[in-house]
């Protein structure tokens, strides 16, 4: 299982790194306002500093490139195994035993 915890948050980080107030990525992203910021306190908790020092540091941009280039090859490689002609099926496994409790 992955440890990182944060994709969500990574992802409206990378969304709101361009603008200077939560509003317009907030509404992009079709959160509120409060939504973008309780995000944007858990990655800063996550981070154990607060964003500012890190875009004032010059590591934001570093870590919006970061962000921006692994959607990207999350999104690519979605895209491709969408267009793949696997068929309309779908095989869906589950265990022969089922426990019923009373």
């Amino acid at each position: 299982m992955r440890k990182l915890t944060i994709v969500k948050r990574l992802h409206v980080f990378e969304v709101m790194s361009g603008f200077p107030s939560f509003l317009k990525p907030a509404q992009g992203l079709n959160m509120t306002h409060g939504a973008v910021s309780y995000q944007m306190g858990i990655l800063e908790d996550w981070f154990g500093r607060r964003l500012s020092s890190i875009t004032a540091r010059g590591d934001g941009e570093q870590l919006k490139r970061c962000c921006e280039s692994a959607f990207t090859v999350l999104e690519k490689g979605s895209y491709e195994l969408r267009r793949r002609n696997v068929g309309t099926s779908a095989v869906v496994g589950c265990s022969a035993t089922f426990y019923r409790t009373v």
